[in-house]
C-alpha cells in the first residue's frame, strides 16, 4: 500500500592473529549505529553553532568572528552539520584537540552551558563508538569510507542544482525546503494504521507574480493502482481547517500574517490545499505547514492488496531540499529496513498509476535511521521542527519515546517526480 501524500506500491522487496572476546551479534548494523551517533553530534554542534553565530546557516568566517579558533576547525565544525548523510560527515569531526578548542571556547561565552554540555556528551558517545567500533580513528575511518556513497553523486547533485535553477524560472516558484513527515502508528480497532501527517513548505517564493500553487493533496493507493480519497480527517491545531474551508495549517510553526492557504476538491475528489496569488520575491516568501491525523487509512498487515508499508513525497515544487520522515510506532512495527527510491512521473497521467522500472531515476540514498522520540531530528532548514514534530505527537497523545525515525533526505530534487520509501507491514498474529 501506498500513503500518498503519500502511501505506494512497494514490488520486493580473528584476523591478524589477533585475540578477540566472544561477542553477541549486534541488533543493529555498523552504519546504524554510527549514523546514529553521529546525527547526535550533527544536531549538538548545530545547535552550539546556531547560538554562537545567531543564524541556523553559520558559516566558517561566521565562528571565526566569535570564537578564537583556527579557521581550518572552523571550517571542518560547519562541514559536519552541512552534509546531507551522518557518514558523509565522519571525516570532519576533529580530533580531540579541535573538540577541546571549540568547547573551551565556547564554554567562556555567557548562556551556552546547556549546549556546551549537549556537544560534549555528543562528542564522548563519538569517541566512545571509535573505541568499541574500530579501537583507533584510522581504521575507524577506514570502515566508515566503504559505506559512503559513490564520488558520481557529484556529478547527479550539479545536474540537479542547474535543474531547479531552470525549474523555478519555468513553474514560477521554488522553496528552500520541502518537509513530508508521518507518524503511523495502529488504530484503535486492530485493523488499520492511524497517520498524523505534516507537509508543507519552508520559505516558498514567487519568481513570477499572482501564481496559485497547490501545495499538497491526500489520497492512499493499493498495489492494483486503485485511489482511496475517503477518510476520516482531523486537523491537528483545532482552530485550523473546517468548516469554513481553510487548510489545516501549524498556525505556531507558519510565517505571519499566515499564508492564504483553501482546501478544494480536486481529479477524483482528492482533497487539494492551494496558495493563493501573491507578489514576487523574499519580502512575500511564506513558511506554510500543515498537519492533520487520517484515522483507519490503511490496513495495518499485509493482504492481497497491500503487500507492504509505502510513503510519498510528491514533487512538484523546485526546492534546495527535500526531507521525508517517518515516524513508526516500535512496539507494533519493530525495527525495519526501509528502501527509498526516486520516480519520474512524467509519464503518470493518472492518480494511482503504478511505478516502473523504465519510471526509476538515479538515486544514491539511503534512509538514515535517527532514533527514537525527536530529540535526533533536527533540521538545519526549519530550526524549530523538532519542536514541532513533538507538538504534534502531543496534539495526539502519542509518546514520541515509542516511535522510531526513518529519514530520507536530497538536494535540489527534480521534478515531476516522488520520493518513495517503502518498507515492511508485520504479519498477522
Amino acid at each position: 500500500m501506498t500513503f500518498a501524500a503519500t502511501w505506494t506500491n512497494c514490488p520486493r522487496a580473528a584476523i591478524l592473529g589477533l585475540t578477540m572476546p566472544t561477542l553477541s551479534p549486534p541488533e543493529t548494523s555498523f552504519e546504524e549505529r554510527t549514523s546514529a551517533v553521529m546525527q547526535r553530534v550533527r544536531s549538538a554542534l548545530g545547535d552550539l553553532l546556531t547560538r554562537l553565530t545567531s543564524t541556523p546557516n553559520s558559516r566558517a568566517g561566521d565562528l571565526v568572528d566569535v570564537l578564537p579558533i583556527d579557521p581550518r576547525l572552523a571550517w571542518k565544525l560547519v562541514k559536519i552539520v552541512q552534509k546531507e548523510h551522518p557518514l558523509d560527515a565522519v571525516r570532519y569531526v576533529p580530533g580531540p584537540r579541535g573538540i577541546s578548542l571549540l568547547l573551551s571556547a565556547a564554554a567562556r561565552r555567557p548562556g551556552l552551558a546547556p549546549s556546551v554540555r549537549s556537544a560534549k556528551d555528543a562528542f564522548k558517545q563519538f569517541t566512545e563508538l571509535v573505541q568499541r567500533e574500530a579501537g583507533d580513528r584510522k581504521s575507524f575511518d577506514m570502515m566508515v569510507t566503504g559505506h559512503i556513497r559513490a564520488r558520481h553523486e557529484d556529478a547527479d547533485l550539479e545536474h540537479r542544482r542547474g535543474l531547479f535553477t531552470h525549474g523555478s524560472y519555468v513553474w514560477g516558484v521554488q522553496a528552500r525546503a520541502q518537509i513530508h513527515t508521518f507518524l503511523i502508528q495502529p488504530s484503535g480497532d486492530g485493523a488499520h494504521l492511524d497517520a498524523v501527517i505534516v507537509r508543507g513548505f519552508v520559505s516558498l517564493r514567487r519568481i513570477r507574480p499572482d501564481i496559485r500553487w497547490r501545495i499538497t493533496r491526500f489520497y492512499t493507493i493499493d498495489d492494483t493502482g486503485h485511489v482511496e480519497t475517503q477518510f476520516t480527517r482531523e486537523p491537528l491545531d483545532p482552530l485550523a481547517g473546517p468548516p469554513d474551508g481553510a487548510a489545516p495549517l501549524l498556525r505556531p510553526y507558519c510565517s505571519q500574517p499566515l499564508p492564504d492557504v483553501r482546501r478544494e476538491i480536486g481529479p477524483q475528489g482528492v482533497i487539494e490545499d492551494v496558495l493563493g496569488e501573491s507578489d514576487v520575491g523574499n519580502m512575500q516568501a511564506v513558511t506554510c505547514l500543515t498537519g492533520e491525523v487520517i484515522r483507519r487509512a490503511e490496513p495495518c498487515h499485509p493482504d492481497e492488496r497491500h503487500a507492504c508499508l509505502g510513503t510519498k513525497t510528491p514533487l512538484r515544487t523546485p526546492c534546495e531540499t527535500v526531507v521525508m520522515d517517518v515516524f513508526l510506532r516500535r512496539d507494533f512495527f519493530g525495527r525495519v529496513a526501509p528502501v527509498a527510491r526516486l520516480v519520474s512521473d512524467v509519464h503518470k497521467e493518472l492518480l494511482g498509476a503504478v511505478y516502473r522500472e523504465a519510471d526509476h531515476l538515479p538515486f544514491h540514498h539511503e534512509v538514515a535511521f535517527l532514533g527514537a522520540g525527536t530529540l535526533s531530528v533536527r533540521l538545519r532548514e526549519m530550526p524549530r521542527y523538532a519542536e514541532m514534530i513533538q507538538h504534534c505527537f502531543d496534539q495526539v497523545g502519542w509518546d514520541s519515546q515509542g516511535f522510531d525515525c526513518y529519514r530520507v533526505q536530497m538536494q535540489f530534487p527534480p521534478c515531476p517526480a516522488a520520493l518513495l520509501m517503502d518498507c515492511t507491514l508485520p504479519p498477522r498474529p
